[in-house]
């Protein structure tokens, strides 16, 4: 697995969270630490905080995506144990794919976005 640390994949991520997010900013925009997450938007309902990340093998089933990103998860959490945020981890492939997962208490779900 890969990291990031914005660029180009920050672009195409906050032009997937514009398609549906009323705003979509990066977290360092609004003072938001990267540990937390990479991308921020106001959606319908609430915020929702949004880490990216990359992957060399795809597409990963949700048990794996849950393995190979739990510190991420565990951090995301930790720092915002609470609704309205709504959490998510967003996973890039070579070939413009993404995969979107939802972290909602100790259950992490695959999610589509158009």
């Amino acid at each position: 697995m890969i990291g990031t640390s914005g660029g180009l994949l920050e672009i195409q991520a906050l032009l997937i969270l514009k398609s549906f997010a009323v705003h979509a900013l990066p977290a360092r925009a609004i003072g938001i630490s990267r540990t937390f997450c990479d991308i921020v938007g106001m959606v319908p309902g609430g915020i929702i905080g949004v880490k990216l990340r990359r992957s060399l093998s795809q597409p990963l089933t949700t048990e794996q995506a849950t393995r190979c990103y739990w510190p991420e998860i565990t951090l995301m959490k930790s720092c915002c144990p609470q609704k309205p945020v709504r959490l998510e981890l967003w996973i890039a492939f070579s070939g413009g794919r993404w995969q979107f997962f939802e972290i909602d208490g100790d259950n992490v779900r695959e999610v589509t976005h158009a």
